[in-house]
């Protein structure tokens, strides 16, 4: 009886060291093929161009590759733990946020590394790192009855060329800003100072005409032609020199309000006299031109002194005029019409547009106060008159 206990006993011994072996032999080839898994996985995450880490849930770096080792500055074998002192100290306070937000969901970040080394102005040198994390999860705990975070999983990539462009584009345009400026004041210079002259030069000129008509009266009419042609080369010389006076002033216009220094003073004024003073100093002095003043019966109705800057309001019905004035010579009829109309909603058709910007019809807005209105100016011509096409244009500057 004790013999057949004894060989049951080394038979059962032996069936374990079998199994003890097979398990060994079993567990050395899963062994095996984890580190030839762990091998592939890393030698994969190696030559990558990108960073790549593993986090745990309690927010330490547990894996990272070679890439990103060299731009955390960290020992090829060492601790992962000091990743953060290599962070720029302007972007922790966000990184250290970011990382445990990432515990939770996907982020995406940038932020900079210092590299250790200097620029040539004796700044830190940094790489501008973009990371992106999200956490992993697994089965739903039946306690708490949420998901939970295995790990997290992060990738970084180097945007410091990027940002680096961003940056010279940046001064660039600093530099293109402040070069515009510079001209823009030079322009604003060269155009305040060239008005003095002209002013000069507009007195001399209209001395000078006074006195050619004073001595015309003493001159026999046989000698009166010579000085007429000499009256009428002075008053070219007073339009060249009115032209280049507005010329002067739309340069110092336009330069306030690229600055959006343009002051509006509203005045009473009564529109209808500005446009018939503006008739009168353009339109008047060419002979041949047949011109008219229109007011419509809702002009008459709607408006008679109103507040508003007269100085910009005959400034533009001067543009208007002058543009008449000067696309209707050498033509066989030279007729300009300068209409006034009124409304307290969109004008009507025919009347005018309202245009935006870029060219294009707008709706004004209605007005709710009756003591508002819009007022109409339009000035028809005999001009060769403007393409659909380039109507477009009218409202973008020099073109």
């Amino acid at each position: 009886m004790h013999l057949e206990e004894k060989l049951r006993a080394e038979y059962l011994a032996a069936i374990n060291r079998q199994k003890a072996r097979e398990l060994e032999v079993a567990l050395e080839r899963k062994t095996q093929e984890l580190k030839e898994a762990e091998l592939k996985f890393t030698s994969a995450f190696d030559i990558s161009p990108a960073g790549i880490w593993i986090g745990s849930p309690d927010g330490r770096v547990e894996f990272a590759n070679q890439v990103y080792r060299h731009w955390s500055g960290l020992e090829t074998d060492g601790s992962l733990d000091n990743w953060m002192d290599k962070v720029h100290p302007d972007d922790k306070g966000n990184v250290h946020d970011q990382f445990m937000l990432c515990l939770k969901q996907l982020v995406k970040a940038e932020f900079r590394f210092l590299t250790g080394g200097t620029t040539e102005d004796g700044q830190p040198e940094v790489r501008w790192i973009e990371g992106t994390a999200q956490p992993a999860y697994g089965p739903v705990n039946s306690d708490t009855g949420e998901r939970e975070v295995l790990f997290v999983t992060g990738a970084l990539i180097d945007v410091t060329n990027r940002k680096e462009a961003e940056a010279f584009q940046v001064r660039r345009a600093d530099d293109n800003l402040a070069m515009r400026r510079q001209l823009e004041d030079f322009v604003d210079y060269a155009s305040h100072e060239h008005r003095t002259p002209l002013f000069g030069m507009g007195m001399a000129i209209q001395s000078l005409i006074d006195r050619l008509k004073s001595l015309r009266t003493l001159l026999p009419e046989a000698n009166q032609a010579e000085v007429d042609d000499a009256l009428q080369e002075a008053n070219i010389i007073t339009l060249c020199i009115s032209h280049m006076q507005r010329l002067a002033d739309d340069i110092l216009l336009l330069s306030k309000l690229d600055r959006d220094m343009l002051v509006m003073t509203p005045a009473p004024c009564r529109p209808i006299q500005i446009a018939k003073d503006v008739a009168e100093m353009i339109v008047a002095p060419e002979r041949d031109v047949e011109y008219a003043l229109e007011v419509t019966p809702r002009y008459e109705e709607l408006v008679d002194w109103v507040s508003v800057d007269p100085q910009r309001v005959a400034q533009v019905i001067i543009n208007l005029v002058n543009n008449a004035v000067k696309f209707t010579r050498n033509r066989s009829v030279r007729r300009i019409i300068i209409r006034l109309d009124a409304s307290v909603v969109k004008p009507p058709l025919g009347v005018g547009e309202f245009l935006d910007e870029n060219g294009l019809t707008s709706v004004p807005k209605q007005l709710a106060d009756e003591s508002r209105v819009i007022i109409v100016c339009s000035v028809q011509d005999t001009g060769i008159g403007i393409e659909p096409d380039e109507a477009k244009k009218l409202f973008r500057r020099f073109q």
